[in-house]
Formats: structure tokens, sequence, C-alpha cells
């Protein structure tokens, strides 16, 4: 899946990011960095159930 984000700039000045293809907090960073360059700043965020999405590694500890 491709990484993507998209604004929707709304009458009432306020702009909204949806945000797809992302894992964890990158997504929440990387959104937070675009924000910045347009002269925003987050006001109200809501984190999709994909933000909370492990991968599908597992560190297993062999015993020595």
């Amino acid at each position: 899946m491709s990484r993507r984000i998209v604004f929707t700039f709304k009458a009432d000045e306020t702009i909204t990011a949806e945000a797809s293809g992302f894992k964890g907090p990158v997504c929440q960073k990387t959104t937070e960095k675009l924000l910045a360059g347009l002269g925003a700043q987050p006001k109200n965020t809501r984190l999709k159930n994909e933000y909370n999405l492990v991968t599908n590694e597992t560190q297993i500890n062999l015993p020595t």
C-alpha cells in the first residue's frame, strides 16, 4: 500500500488531513511536518485505528 496524505482546505480556514498507508507515529510526524510547512499547527488530532497496527515482526529470545 502506498503512503498518502490528503489535505482538505475548508472555507472556515480549517485544514483536515487524512493519511493512509502509514503505521504508527510516522504518519503523525509526517503530517505535522507538512502542516508546519503550510504555517499551520494541529488543534485537534484524531488517530485512526491503523495508527496502532503492529508489523508482523516478532522478536524471539533464544536460550543461551
